[in-house]
């Protein structure tokens, strides 16, 4: 309009104008927006008809991809090898060392007399003592810490300190503080086992005992295709328990 003052022209940018403007500004800067979020999220082969450039993130994601699926089925494999590796040697060694074991009816055998749990005794020793040559996997003796040819068979009575019935008169002596007694047996000849056992038993009253625990050290090797043999160590204890009995 026409200033009175000097006549001059002056334009004056109405309030609608700087809306529009501003506006506009908005419009191009979330446009922008879009498009980088639209570029961001399309997948590389997108990109690469986009821009030609090698999708070099796409592929490190894939080598990252294959990688850990490898190492996942070899994790498997290891596993699934170890635990059947000791299944199958818990196996063999219930049915070569507990006397008439029976898997399929039940875990645990039931000795009903002393000559039953001295011939298991006896079993476990004759075993025991051939292990290397009689087994037919690669099983051996645990030498660590002897220097005798065979390392011996550990053999605990676990039994209540007094323990006496008197069953004409309907008393009894009890002390139900424990004691165990440890024996060692060198061989599996059955003249020494025989004498060994009837020593144990006369010296510890058989009704006293809750737990005799029969005990060896085993060592094998596992094989395996994709890496190097494991040197296994069993440490084995057969329990004859009579705790639930009384």
């Amino acid at each position: 309009r026409d200033d009175d003052d000097g006549g001059e022209n002056k334009h004056i940018l109405r309030p609608q104008a700087r809306i529009g403007a501003k506006q506009r500004q908005m419009e191009q800067e979330l446009k922008t927006l879009k498009d980088r979020l639209r570029y961001h999220f399309s997948s590389p082969f997108r990109k690469f008809s986009l821009h030609r450039k090698r999708p070099a993130k796409f592929v490190v994601q894939i080598t990252k991809l294959i990688i850990v699926t490898i190492q996942l089925v070899f994790f498997a494999q290891s596993s699934f090898g170890n635990s059947r590796f000791y299944t199958d040697n818990l196996s063999v060694m219930r049915h070569v060392f507990v006397k008439h074991f029976d898997e399929g009816v039940n875990s645990t055998v039931k000795l009903y007399t002393v000559d039953d749990v001295k011939n298991q005794i006896i079993h476990v020793a004759d075993r025991y003592f051939e292990v290397n040559t009689s087994l037919l996997g690669s099983y051996d003796f645990n030498y660590d810490g002897y220097s005798s040819p065979i390392p011996p068979l550990k053999v605990s009575l676990i039994s209540f300190k007094e323990g006496t019935v008197y069953a004409f008169n309907n008393s009894y002596v009890f002390d139900p503080e424990e004691v165990t007694v440890s024996h060692t047996i060198h061989n599996s000849s059955e003249l020494y086992l025989n004498a060994t056992l009837d020593e144990w038993f006369v010296s510890t009253s058989f009704d006293r005992i809750n737990f005799l625990k029969i005990h060896f050290d085993l060592k094998s090797v596992y094989l395996l295709s994709f890496r190097r043999p494991d040197c296994i160590k069993f440490e084995i204890t057969i329990t004859i328990d009579r705790s639930e009995e009384r």
